[in-house]
């Protein structure tokens, strides 16, 4: 009795999806907003493709076209093919550890010197603290340098 029943309605669906799919025509009002969405797509797509058109003729007017002269040609040597020039791995800045161990105490002027107290040492310029080599003592600060970087150390920091 049960698979009567289930046979029934599996033949109603099949019959109702046949007439949706097969039998049943498309709503013209939908195939005309196609059909019509189609056309304009076509019409946007021919726009832009001649506008990208004259935008380019433009700009190949605008720009002149290369020529390469025969003395702006480099030829590179052999002894210059191992040459880099400058290091890409140096680094212009300086790591804030490494001059945590200095601190910047106070400053003081006698006359035209200046003397600094850094980490219970009291230096002048010109002498070195930590391998840095003090290069100015200015009013709030002290500027060091080590192997062509220089450090600022701020006085209160």
């Amino acid at each position: 009795m049960r698979q009567r029943i289930l046979l029934i309605i599996l033949g109603v669906v099949i019959l109702i999806a046949l007439y949706t799919f097969i039998f049943r025509k498309p709503n013209p009002t939908v195939a005309r907003a196609t059909v019509k969405a189609k056309a304009q797509t076509k019409e946007k797509v021919a726009s832009v493709k001649e506008k990208t058109k004259t935008t380019a003729e433009a700009v190949k007017k605008m720009i002149p076209p290369l020529s390469v002269k025969p003395e702006s040609i480099v030829v590179e040597t052999e002894a210059e093919k191992g040459k880099w020039g400058t290091d890409p791995f140096a680094r212009g800045w300086m790591l804030s550890t490494e001059i945590t161990d200095l601190r910047l105490r106070a400053i003081t002027q006698s006359g035209n010197k200046a003397y600094a107290l850094i980490n219970d040492q009291i230096l002048e310029a010109g002498e070195m603290i930590a391998g840095k080599k003090i290069v100015a003592i200015e009013k709030d600060r002290v500027i060091l340098e080590q192997s062509g970087r220089t450090f600022t150390l701020i006085l209160g920091e």
